[in-house]
């Protein structure tokens, strides 16, 4: 699967990246933390992205969260 960001917006408390995913479009707002923690691992912002959008696997939390 391939994702593309398509829009970047800034936003108070971040950046909301507009993403192209199967065809849909979502966005997603980056905090400013985010953002930074981001730049000092030198990550993509796509890659980030993909792994919210399309997990290898879910795990299910404390109260099926």
């Amino acid at each position: 699967m391939t994702i593309e960001i398509i829009e970047r917006q800034t936003h108070s408390k971040g950046e909301v990246y507009t993403i192209r995913v199967q065809e849909k479009t979502v966005k997603i707002l980056s905090l400013f933390h985010a953002i930074e923690r981001i730049k000092k691992w030198n990550i993509k912002e796509e890659m980030v992205a993909e792994t919210l959008l399309l997990p290898e696997q879910v795990i299910i939390g404390h109260g099926n969260r």
